[in-house]
């Protein structure tokens, strides 16, 4: 267990159901430390991985950081830049997840543990610096799961589609996933900017549009704006390809032509 990387996860139960505390885990859980085992440089330098779990045990938990292993996680940082982008994707989530959210955020923005992942940062940063005047707007028990939360962050960064869209890939977001997401910026983007809004957004992918309204509905969206777009969204003849009058094999029956991805293309576009 000398191994483990924090004292709340170094405690096991033999065969007889005798409890094996040798770090004093119980102590830390009663007292809701975030602690590590032995020396806290080595257990960090064995998996960097355990900074952000630390983090995301802050969110989850509710827990502080013991003050030798924060201190540690700062001195050891630089070495989560050798993790895999999946291992922090993975924990990212999990972290936005927690009900202590927030806290655990403002401690990656203290901390810079991810400065070196420019997108992320940015959405961090212009979270907290705008936190006091969000609150007045929003109550955070309100957004309750992880994808939210980072929509959230999202609209607050003002990103660009240009820098959304290469993050994603870098994330390793699913195609299906990108495509999605890309829309939630365009919208968003609209939205703040007030410019005239590209109305073929409410037929791309009118359930993303509902639920991006219900988003920006929590955030610093002017109001007249955000009734236009549900005016116009309200007024949709049809929400989902399935709801067209033609399917593909009306389009291939009126071309002649034989089946293929081209059916596809073409109901999408109508």
């Amino acid at each position: 267990m000398s191994r483990r990387d924090f004292t709340i996860n170094a405690i096991a139960l033999d065969q007889n159901f005798a409890i094996h505390d040798p770090f004093h885990g119980l102590q830390d859980i009663q007292i809701k430390l975030i602690r590590a085992v032995g020396i806290p440089h080595l257990r960090f330098e064995e998996d960097a991985l355990r900074i952000l779990r630390a983090i995301r045990f802050v969110s989850q938990l509710g827990f502080q950081i013991e003050a030798l292993t924060y201190q540690a996680m700062i001195d050891k940082k630089n070495l989560i830049i050798k993790l895999s982008i999946e291992r922090i994707h993975d924990e990212w989530f999990k972290l936005l997840g927690g009900s202590d959210w927030i806290t655990a955020l403002k401690i990656v923005q203290t901390g810079q543990f991810l400065s070196f992942i420019p997108t992320l940062d940015k959405m961090v940063n212009r979270f907290i610096n705008a936190l006091d005047v969000v609150r007045v707007q929003w109550d955070e028990n309100t957004i309750q799961d992880e994808k939210s939360r980072f929509l959230f962050l999202l609209f607050l960064a003002e990103i660009t589609e240009e820098e959304w869209h290469a993050f994603l890939i870098y994330f390793r977001f699913s195609n299906d996933i990108r495509k999605r997401w890309l829309t939630f910026c365009k919208i968003f983007n609209d939205l703040r900017e007030q410019t005239e809004f590209e109305k073929i957004l409410l037929y791309a992918e009118p359930n993303l549009i509902e639920e991006a309204l219900m988003i920006c509905d929590k955030l610093l969206i002017p109001r007249d704006r955000l009734c236009e777009w549900k005016s116009y969204f309200t007024k949709l003849p049809i929400y989902k390809r399935e709801q067209l009058a033609i399917n593909g094999d009306v389009v291939i029956a009126l071309s002649a032509r034989k089946k293929g991805v081209w059916v596809a293309n073409i109901l999408e576009i109508s």
